[in-house]
């Protein structure tokens, strides 16, 4: 066979990585460190075994009752709501109803340079500074674009942009999607902004710090018209499966969760960024579930070698660690690890 029939750019695309490595730590993914309380994942488990039939397809009906029952709670309009499954099919949907020029800022999620990739847009990449640590720049932003991606607060840093910032952006370009996946944490979102920016889309997941990174369920808020399109390339409902109709029968108490959660984390994020601090890292403040500061790669393969799964980054040739913050416990254990290195 002909090696023509397949295109030669995915194959410049990063492979997903397997580590057969057992965790005593697992700080790496952004994860929140505890399954849900016990009475929720049995309500879960509960609609699953009495409310749905495996060989039946989801139906549009109750994909519309659940999406106003939803918005309802939300203080939104139906109209203004999709479902998706995991915060990276409503960024898929968003490149997919884009034009061609896309541009994103790194260090960042690596997903919407995939997708762009995959359907080769006119791929823009600009690197966020170290000399302004990290921090986005109305300067870097650019005009007349068909899609910028934003993140905030952004991983793997933590900071988060200002509305006058967004606003710019919306004002000089087509489509700005900005992903919220982290807002539990920063107790900041941009929704407001929807009413004023037609072109606005905003992304959230349940995968953070609603605990449901296994169930990949996310939602996206955006104008109507978007909102119609995206469903359209989607093809609304068939994109969800029987576990998503689960979250959405319960989602008003998965989300309230979520915000309690965000604020036990908070605390325990910001004591371990004074920590770093304390013991001279370059540890940059975050309104995420992580924290990014300088160190060197043997750390974090010192870490590994113990167990403690980290993520590292190499940038403008400074070597860097991001940790994911996990129960007070497992940071007071972190802690005996870092202290004297």
């Amino acid at each position: 066979m002909s090696e023509n029939y397949y295109r030669k750019d995915i194959e410049d695309l990063p492979d997903f990585k397997v580590e057969n490595i057992k965790a005593t730590l697992k700080l790496d993914q952004n994860e929140y460190p505890e399954k849900l309380p016990k009475y929720l994942r049995n309500k879960i488990f509960h609609s699953l075994k009495n409310k749905y039939t495996e060989n039946r397809y989801p139906q549009p009906i109750d994909y519309l009752n659940k999406k106003k029952k939803i918005s309802e709670f939300l203080g939104i309009s139906e109209k203004n709501l999709i479902f998706t499954m995991g915060a990276d099919q409503g960024i898929l949907a968003t490149m997919i109803i884009s034009g061609k020029k896309v541009k994103i800022f790194t260090p960042t999620y690596p997903i919407p340079e995939n997708d762009a990739k995959i359907l080769s847009k006119e791929l823009s990449i600009e690197a966020l500074k170290y000399e302004n640590d990290f921090v986005l720049s109305k300067e870097q932003i650019g005009k007349n674009l068909d899609l910028i991606y934003l993140v905030s607060p952004n991983s793997p840093v933590g900071n988060i942009i200002d509305d006058e910032l967004v606003e710019y952006v919306c004002k000089n370009n087509q489509l700005v999607v900005i992903d919220e996946a982290y807002f539990e944490y920063s107790n900041k979102t941009y929704i407001e902004l929807l009413k004023k920016h037609e072109n606005l889309i905003i992304i959230r997941t349940f995968s953070k710090a609603c605990g449901l990174a296994g169930y990949r369920f996310g939602y996206v808020f955006a104008n109507e018209k978007i909102i119609s399109l995206m469903e359209k390339v989607l093809f609304v409902p068939y994109n969800l499966g029987l576990c998503h109709y689960a979250i959405m029968d319960n989602f008003s108490e998965i989300f309230t969760l979520g915000m309690e959660r965000g604020k036990i984390v908070q605390k325990i994020r910001d004591e371990f960024y004074l920590f770093l601090k304390k013991n001279s890292f370059k540890s940059y403040k975050s309104y995420g579930n992580f924290l990014f500061f300088e160190a060197s790669r043997k750390l974090y393969d010192e870490l590994l070698s113990k167990g403690i799964k980290t993520r590292y980054y190499h940038i403008e040739s400074k070597d860097f660690i991001r940790i994911s913050i996990g129960t007070k416990k497992e940071m007071d254990q972190l802690k005996k690890e870092l202290k004297g290195k």
